[in-house]
């Protein structure tokens, strides 16, 4: 007769010890069950191969980091690349001061333009077949750049470089928001901050150096053998979930209407401010009508906005003291980072006197320590977990450092301008991504992607009013000074509406004992300038000030997550 045998759950004992504060000496024992213990087992293993994947997950993540990084470097890199190379581009084909300012302004309006668009069509059908359109287009505005036989063809080709490069800027961002967590995205977006920050620092020396020893046009072409190789990484690496919408219905729920009101608006009122009082009088038609029909432009666009079933911009993104103090902030650093990164190159070369090449690396004792600033403060924001101390000491004393760029001039010590530039560049770093962080703190999942477009679409906004209206501050200031009796020996040989037409590689095109009167003037006319980035920073500190404290979960917002 077979016997069959009943499994029955028996019970194990195990000695606990107790400690030497319990008054009982002998060990009390504690009673497991076999079910029970098969069930730690079951969930010790569990939780190594959960730790495995996570380790696995972070080193995949960490490399679509890289990739983003790589993508950022060959886009933002051509935002200031042209800063020192535009003297020998400007003779070669040809331009007014207008042309000159707008060669850097036209990719940063293209840029801003489209980042609402970009992040509208990446929700719909996904960021990676957009981020490869989006680089491939501004692969094609290099190689139109860098074949340019006049300024308007350059332009134009500028103007697809922008709509490319912008596109791509935004969706590293919003991808890096889509594999992170909020308590990690600190440190992401501090590496793509160091990225783009770090570009900007390449940018001019890396444009002197071909502009030098080759050819400006090789700061366009040399885009095409390192944009390539990335396109190939990104096909073949970055793989995100992402629910498939079809062609038609997606592209009925695009904002259109809404991004041709915005980007119109936005070219009005900067076509005015460049005109005004360099090509045009402030009073004249030709400036007052692009100004009016801006501020109708951005009136309609809001009540676009406000009933857009997908609107570019949804205005619940101002809803509250910390997301409307980061984005106005976020606004006016991008005003003065872009402004000092582009007409710093100007100072050194007609107030110091140095050549194409040493402006450039003049420029990075600026530039480099941003980089190291956008890393440090996002990192310090990650460690810490607290960001408000952080904002406000950087802001605050990045408006320090910018009013003591009123006291430089002909004169002064190297020593004494390099210290301050290394200085105003890390807190300036500093203040380049941090304000975002609080802003991701209070939004719903839902508006990650908006609220990262928006981030970067501000700073563009600024940056791009940042040219127009600094290149009209210093020629209006110039041309004021040479109304008056001690610069007016130098009026018919400088003119505020062609500042950069008297330099040649760092040298002022006429000779004798005007030489350095025109170096006064130059100083002088600068004064004005870092006058107005000085205010600037002063209201983003005070902006800064309402950012109030939150939460920083430590987990993914975004549906589009890494496979």
């Amino acid at each position: 007769m077979t016997s069959s045998v009943v499994e029955k759950d028996t019970d194990i004992i195990e000695p606990t010890r107790t400690n030497s504060s319990e008054v009982f000496e002998t060990d009390q024992p504690i009673t497991k069950t076999k079910s029970s213990v098969l069930a730690d087992l079951e969930r010790s293993i569990s939780a190594g191969i959960h730790e495995d994947t996570a380790r696995a997950s972070s080193k995949k993540r960490y490399f679509i980091l890289f990739i983003l990084c790589l993508s950022l470097l060959v886009t933002s890199i051509e935002q200031t690349i042209v800063t020192t190379s535009m003297p020998a581009i400007a003779e070669d084909l040809g331009g007014s001061s207008s042309q000159y300012s707008w060669v850097g302004t036209i990719y940063v309006i293209c840029s801003a333009a489209v980042i609402p668009t970009a992040a509208n069509i990446s929700e719909i059908f996904g960021r990676k077949v957009v981020l490869l359109a989006c680089l491939t287009i501004f692969l094609v505005g290099s190689a139109v750049s860098g074949a340019a036989t006049s300024m308007g063809m350059l332009i134009a080709g500028r103007a697809v470089q922008g709509l490319g490069g912008g596109a791509v800027n935004c969706l590293c961002y919003m991808l890096s928001a889509d594999i992170s967590t909020i308590k990690e995205r600190g440190i992401y977006t501090g590496l793509l901050g160091s990225t783009w920050a770090v570009s900007s620092a390449i940018g001019p020396l890396l444009g002197a150096a071909l502009t030098t020893h080759v050819t400006w046009r090789w700061i366009f072409y040399i885009n095409l053998p390192v944009g390539v190789p990335v396109l190939i990484l990104i096909y073949m690496f970055i793989h995100l979930k992402h629910e498939s919408v079809q062609l038609k219905k997606g592209l009925y729920s695009l904002d259109i209407l809404g991004t041709i009101t915005l980007t119109s608006a936005t070219i009005l009122l900067l076509l005015g401010l460049s005109w005004g009082g360099v090509s045009f009088p402030w009073t004249s038609a030709t400036v007052i009508c692009p100004l009016v029909f801006s501020v109708v432009g951005y009136t309609l666009f809001v009540l676009i906005e406000l009933h857009a079933s997908r609107p570019v911009f949804p205005m619940r993104l101002l809803n509250g003291r910390t997301k409307a103090a980061g984005y106005i902030t976020n606004f006016f650093q991008g005003i003065t980072y872009m402004g000092l990164c582009f007409f710093l190159p100007i100072w050194f070369e007609a107030v110091k006197g140095q050549n194409t090449m040493h402006a450039a690396y003049s420029l990075m004792s600026f530039v480099v320590p941003i980089g190291f600033g956008s890393g440090i403060g996002c990192v310090l924001i990650s460690l810490l977990g607290s960001y408000q101390l952080i904002i406000w000491v950087s802001f605050a004393a990045s408006t320090l450092f910018n009013g003591l760029m009123i006291m430089l001039g002909v004169d002064s010590k190297p020593a004494f301008f390099f210290t301050i530039l290394v200085l105003l560049g890390l807190f300036l770093g500093v203040c380049f991504q941090t304000p975002a962080i609080p802003i991701q703190c209070v939004i719903e999942d839902e508006d990650v992607g908006p609220c990262n477009s928006a981030y970067i679409m501000t700073k563009l906004i600024g940056m791009s009013f940042s040219i127009a209206i600094s290149g009209v501050a210093l020629a209006n200031e110039m041309d004021r000074l040479l109304d008056t009796p001690t610069y007016a020996p130098l009026k018919g040989l400088v003119r505020g509406a062609d500042l950069t037409s008297v330099l040649a590689d760092g040298q002022l095109t006429f000779a004798g004992e005007n030489v350095d009167l025109a170096r006064e003037l130059y100083a002088h006319s600068f004064t004005a300038l870092f006058i107005f980035y000085t205010v600037v920073s002063g209201i983003a500190f005070l902006c800064s000030l309402p950012i109030q404290k939150h939460e920083m979960p430590d987990r993914i917002q975004s549906a589009q997550t890494a496979l």
